[in-house]
C-alpha cells in the first residue's frame, strides 16, 4: 500500500518526527509512550480502538534513516504474528515537501483489510499533527 501526504514543514523537520522518539509521540494518534531498547530499537506502547473495542498493546520497534536519501524505515512485529513495515520517502517537490510512504504487511491472519484502513486513518492524523506543531 502506498500513501502520499504533502507539508509545508521542511523535509528535515518531517525526518525529526519520524526519527526522534521524543517528536514522534507528540503527534503519533495511537502511540501513547515508546521506551528505548537500544540504538534504533524501541518498545511501543499504543492504544487503539477497533470498533467499539479498546485496544491496548506494545510490540518492538527498529528505526533506521538513511540521511543520504532522506529515507526512513519503521519496522515492527505486532503481537508475534504481524509484521508491519514502513519506508517513509522524505523529499522536496514544487517548493513543498512530499512523504511517500509504503506500508507491507506479513501475516498468516486474515487482518491486512482492517490493518490498511487502520494505517490510512491513523496515517493522516500523524501527518496533520506534524503540520500542526
Amino acid at each position: 500500500m502506498e500513501l502520499t501526504y504533502s507539508s509545508a514543514k521542511s523535509p528535515a523537520e518531517i525526518i525529526k518526527y519520524l526519527t526522534d522518539m521524543e517528536s514522534y509521540v507528540t503527534v503519533s494518534p495511537v502511540v501513547y509512550k515508546i521506551k528505548p531498547l537500544k540504538t534504533n530499537e524501541y518498545l511501543f506502547f499504543e492504544k487503539l480502538r477497533i470498533l467499539f473495542l479498546p485496544l491496548k498493546f506494545k510490540y518492538h520497534t527498529t528505526i533506521e534513516h538513511t540521511p543520504s536519501t532522506n529515507l526512513v524505515i519503521q519496522q515492527a512485529t505486532v503481537m508475534r504474528f504481524t509484521k508491519i513495515k514502513l519506508e517513509f520517502k522524505v523529499e522536496v517537490q514544487a517548493q513543498k515537501t512530499v512523504i511517500t510512504e509504503t506500508v507491507t504487511f506479513k501475516t498468516m491472519l486474515p487482518i491486512k483489510f482492517l490493518l490498511r484502513k487502520i494505517f490510512r486513518k491513523q496515517h493522516v492524523l500523524l501527518f496533520q499533527n506534524i503540520e500542526k506543531k
